[in-house]
Formats: structure tokens, sequence, C-alpha cells
């Protein structure tokens, strides 16, 4: 579902070399410097066949499928929330169960991937309604270590979307204790 710019598989190295242009790194051996963005995999290519597969579980609700796919032994992370780490394919279960219970239309889709390695990083889209009744949206991104075609690891940088969006200025004002000028130069305060 996202492939290179080229139709088929990449070239030996070429999907490396494209995440390490994606994150900034310069080739092996050149000066740092500031890569341009590269295309990201688009829609029309096939994702890695375990990552496809725990979409397909994700959207059918189908927890036994989804934890074939995580190892016994899965560590997850999500460093902006260090208290909600866990190790463990049966804490995932629960989890999921958890979320497919709340959330009965809940909905998982892939925006874009790059695979380096044993990494594959997604930009995932969830969505649905919880069964109170309120929307339910997160969008972000997790990187997963796959391993003879489990997950062993993972690093979520997920996030619920505002329904109410702050400002920039308010969202540094936040952050940063001051308000930062308006493009017209005034504060707002």
């Amino acid at each position: 579902m996202f492939g290179a710019c080229n139709a088929g598989r990449p070239k030996p190295g070429q999907v490396i070399l494209e995440a390490r242009e994606l994150i900034g790194v310069a080739p092996t051996g050149s000066r740092p410097r500031r890569a341009a963005m590269p295309a990201l995999h688009k829609s029309g290519t096939s994702m890695p066949d375990v990552i496809d597969r725990l979409v397909t579980a994700m959207n059918a609700h189908d927890l036994d499928a989804l934890a074939a796919l995580i190892h016994e032994n899965y560590r997850s992370e999500q460093p902006t929330h260090p208290g909600r780490a866990f190790v463990g394919r049966a804490q995932m279960r629960a989890n999921w169960e958890a979320m497919f219970a709340g959330i009965p239309d809940f909905h998982a889709a892939v925006t874009r991937w790059v695979q380096d390695g044993d990494t594959t990083w997604i930009e995932w889209h969830w969505s649905g309604t919880r069964s109170d009744g309120q929307l339910f949206e997160v969008r972000g991104v997790a990187l997963f270590e796959i391993v003879d075609g489990q997950i062993v690891a993972g690093r979520l940088y997920l996030e619920d979307v505002e329904r109410q969006p702050a400002s920039i200025e308010d969202a540094v004002e936040v952050l940063s204790g001051r308000r930062p000028p308006t493009a017209s130069g005034s504060t707002d305060s």
C-alpha cells in the first residue's frame, strides 16, 4: 500500500536510503545535511505482509489473528506517555479487546509507511464511534520491530485528534509560557 515512486520491489538499499533521507540522515561517509523529503510509499503497492495482516485483523476486530502477529514478549512503549509502557502479548490482547468493545466500528488505515531493516514506520489513522456515542479519531506514527513474522516491539506516537483545535500560537504558549507574535506581528494578548 504506499510503494516507492517506482512500481514493483525497491532495489536493494533503496528503502533504507529513503528512510535515512526521510529522517535527515546523510549517506554514510558524507557530512550531515538536511535531506529533502522523499516521496513516501503511496497507495497501490503492497505493505509488508505482517502489517497488511495487522490492518486486516484490526479492521475485522479479530483478536486471535491480531495476537498471532504479536510476539509473546512484545515490548510496547510510548515515549511521550512513559506510564503506558507494557510487555507481553496478553496485555496487548486485553487492550485491543477493550478497544473493540468500546469502539464497535473501529477502523484502522495506514496513511504511509517506510521499512528500514526490521523496523517498519507506519503513519496511522484510527477512527470510529465509541459505544457512548463520542467520536473517536487518533492519528500518529508507530515504529514496529518485526522479526520472523511477528511484531516484537513497538514505539507509538499516537494522539487523539483535537475536536476544537488550538492555534499554533496557543500551542506554543502552552509549551513555552510565552505567546509568539502572529504573522501580523501582534501577540493577541
